[in-house]
């Protein structure tokens, strides 16, 4: 796939999408208490202050593209995607880009991206530099059609995808890109909530690193949508028929986001 290909299928998914969720902008190393910053969303878009840059707005027709961020000023320049590869029904694409404001203030970025049939999955790793000074700040998102509802019926269903996601931790796997598996399980859709398993999750072409894996049980479920209390999970089923489910992961050790279908 071309830049444009892939920049074009963003495009198209974008415009189709009622809903952006973005985790909030946590800077790289282990988080502690004030290192968040927090993202407010409504329908299609979201806002975000950071320091020495103003308010961010990232909308549906902007988060595929960090570069076309204008609210503060930034002009961009080397902007570049390649596939990565096919993961079971997501394509997995990665870019790197750079943007530069009038008064020299750059950044720079790192996307990993993922999307299936109708809805889109992705991190953002954002450098900031300023007076030889740099912070790099991590973002995920989610976007496609909302369901609005939760699945009904009787019974059990499951949705499998992929995770992908970057080490925040603060060693020299610091910032390196990650993948897994992910399983989204309602074990009783008359009285639904969720459970949530990220597995095997290693630095791409890695598979010689250690392996680790997450688990949320027992997410309460309200319109089609599902949150860890603490704000380390979010997730939106999406389609008429909750065929598709997508959100964030915000640990202290990884920062990703993830996509998967039902089964």
């Amino acid at each position: 796939m071309t830049y444009s290909d892939i920049i074009g299928t963003f495009r198209d998914m974008a415009t189709d999408a009622d809903t952006l969720h973005l985790s909030d902008i946590t800077p790289r190393g282990r988080p502690g208490i004030g290192n968040e910053i927090d993202s407010s969303c409504s329908g299609e878009s979201c806002t975000a202050t950071i320091a020495n840059i103003g308010t961010l707005t990232f909308s549906l027709d902007e988060i595929y593209d960090p570069s076309l961020i204008g609210d503060s000023g930034f002009e961009g320049y080397n902007v570049g995607s390649q596939a990565l590869m096919v993961d079971g029904d997501a394509t997995l694409v990665q870019g790197r880009g750079a943007a530069r404001q009038n008064d020299g203030t750059t950044l720079e970025f790192q996307s990993f991206a993922g999307w299936i049939d109708g809805s889109v999955f992705g991190i953002n790793a954002i450098e900031v530099t300023e007076s030889a000074s740099s912070t790099t700040y991590f973002t995920g998102y989610s976007f496609g059609n909302a369901s609005g509802t939760n699945p009904s019926g009787i019974g059990r269903s499951v949705w499998n995808g992929v995770f992908i996601g970057i080490n925040r931790a603060s060693s020299s796997h610091a910032g390196a890109p990650v993948h897994g598996d992910v399983t989204i399980d309602i074990d009783d859709l008359a009285n639904p909530n969720v459970d949530f398993t990220i597995s095997s999750v290693g630095r791409i072409n890695d598979m010689a690193t250690s392996r680790v894996s997450y688990n949320y049980n027992d997410m309460p479920l309200r319109n089609g949508i599902f949150e860890e209390e603490n704000g380390q999970v979010k997730g939106s089923f999406y389609g008429d028929n909750h065929e598709e489910v997508g959100g964030f992961l915000q640990d202290i050790n990884h920062f990703g986001a993830f996509g998967a279908t039902r089964q």
